[in-house]
C-alpha cells in the first residue's frame, strides 16, 4: 500500500504545519501535497514556505500565493485580510517569488485505478481577469459541486480554500481537506490517502498543537491586523467587520 498525505491552507501557521508534517512522516507517506495558500494571516509565512520546501512537499498554487506572485496586495471585497497586512507579509518573502511562481495549479495522481485531482479549489476553464478560482460554495452539496466541476474529467478531487472539512459524493468524490491550522480548534488537521492498484481510501487526522504560540506571534509583534485576524480566524469571531471598516 502507498500513502499520500494531504494538507491545505497553512496560512503562516508554523506550529500547526510542523505538527502535521511530523505526523505524516511518522506514517511513512510516500508523498505529501499542500493544496494552496501558504502565505498571509499567520505571522510565519516565510518559515512555512521554507519548511515545506525542506520537506519536499508538493505545493500547489492558492489565491493568496498567487497574490504574492503577482504583487497584488490590495484587499479583496468582503475580505478580512487588509492591504497593510498583505504588504507586510509580501515584503517578508523577498527571494521566494521564484519558488512560489513555479507552484502548479493542480496535480493528478492515479490511486486505486482512479484519477484523482488535487488543487486549491474549483477553477474556471480559463482565468477571468487573471483569477483562477470560482466563488466559494458556502453551503456545498453534491449537486452544487457536480455543477461546479462539470468540466472536470476525474473520479475524485481533493481541495481546500474554505478552511472547513467536507466529504461529498456525487458524480465524483469531493473532499475539502480543511485548513491545517487556520480554524478555531487547536489541532493540526489533514488527510492520509491509502491506495494500491485496485482501491483507495482516506482518513482524517487532528492533532493538538500550541495555539497560544500562534496567538503570541500574531499579536505581540509587528504583524498588521494580527489581533483582528487571530480573533476572526482562530476564535471564530464572525461578528467582526470586514477590513475596510476595521482599518
Amino acid at each position: 500500500m502507498k500513502k499520500i498525505g494531504v494538507i491545505s491552507d497553512v496560512h503562516g501557521n508554523l506550529p500547526a504545519l510542523k505538527r502535521a508534517l511530523e505526523y505524516l512522516k511518522s506514517t511513512n507517506c510516500d508523498e505529501i501535497i499542500h493544496t494552496g495558500d501558504i502565505v498571509d494571516i499567520g505571522a510565519q509565512s516565510l518559515e512555512c514556505l521554507q519548511m515545506l520546501s525542506e520537506n519536499n512537499v508538493v505545493c500547489l498554487m492558492g489565491n493568496h500565493d498567487w497574490d504574492f506572485v503577482t504583487g497584488n496586495a490590495r484587499h479583496k471585497q468582503f475580505s478580512h485580510v487588509s492591504t497593510a497586512h498583505k504588504q507586510f507579509v509580501f515584503a517578508s518573502l523577498k527571494g521566494m517569488k521564484a519558488v512560489v511562481e513555479k507552484f502548479p495549479l493542480s496535480v493528478e495522481r492515479i490511486c486505486g485505478g482512479k484519477k484523482v485531482i488535487f488543487e486549491h479549489y474549483c477553477r474556471y476553464p480559463q482565468p477571468i481577469n487573471g483569477y483562477f478560482f470560482r466563488p466559494i460554495a458556502n453551503n456545498p452539496s453534491a449537486e452544487i459541486f457536480d455543477e461546479m466541476y462539470s468540466d472536470y474529467n476525474c473520479d475524485a478531487v481533493f481541495f481546500g480554500h474554505k478552511h472547513e472539512p467536507c466529504d461529498l459524493t456525487g458524480k465524483r468524490l469531493y473532499v475539502d481537506v480543511g485548513s491545517v491550522g487556520c480554524h478555531p480548534q487547536p489541532v493540526a488537521c489533514g488527510i492520509v490517502i491509502t491506495y494500491d492498484d485496485n482501491s483507495f481510501s482516506y482518513s482524517r487526522f487532528a492533532l493538538p498543537y500550541d495555539l497560544k504560540s500562534v496567538e503570541d506571534s500574531m499579536t505581540k509583534g509587528n504583524l498588521p491586523s494580527g489581533r483582528y485576524l487571530f480573533d476572526f480566524y482562530f476564535l471564530h469571531r464572525k461578528d467582526l467587520p470586514f477590513c475596510e471598516e476595521e482599518e
